[in-house]
């Protein structure tokens, strides 16, 4: 039986909510070692990294997935997340700007600066997790998303 990169995502990405992300980052590895090129995979790689305040381990792995010929919005503010958590807000605006336009992009930067202002408060580790569940400052289906949506009170 052939292994299913798939699943090693899947697991990786459970684990990841519930805070296990040194298991996590190991199961992406291994779905990584099967299919190099999955952007899925190194994307979430990238997030969980992040999670794990590894953070320029994490900006290197969201650009290699931001530059592929494949990636699309959601890759790319990944990216831009990460270069804020950096410290280098104005490359993550540049990243930004190239699917957003102005405002948008700024709105989204200026969002992903409260995450970094919050450190290392459970509140910015929810915020991050919100943005790999998809619950970011940007339109869905005709629809604005509340960045908020399903973060509590940083107690």
């Amino acid at each position: 039986i052939k292994p299913e990169p798939k699943l090693y995502n899947g697991i990786g990405v459970a684990l990841d909510m519930q805070d296990q992300y040194r298991m996590a980052q190991a199961y992406y590895r291994v779905g990584l070692k099967i299919a190099p090129n999955d952007l899925s995979l190194r994307n979430n790689l990238g997030l969980s990294l992040l999670l794990g305040h590894k953070v320029p381990e994490a900006v290197s792995e969201l650009k290699r997935v931001a530059q592929d010929v494949h990636a699309g919005t959601r890759n790319r503010l990944n990216l831009a997340l990460a270069l804020v958590l950096a410290g280098s807000a104005d490359r993550a605006l540049s990243v930004a700007r190239m699917d957003l336009d102005p405002k948008e992009a700024e709105q989204q930067i200026a969002y992903f600066e409260t995450i970094r202002a919050m450190g290392d408060a459970p509140a910015a580790r929810q915020a991050i997790q919100a943005h790999f569940r998809g619950l970011d400052n940007r339109r869905r289906n005709g629809a604005t998303v509340d960045p908020m949506d399903g973060i509590s009170e940083a107690r």
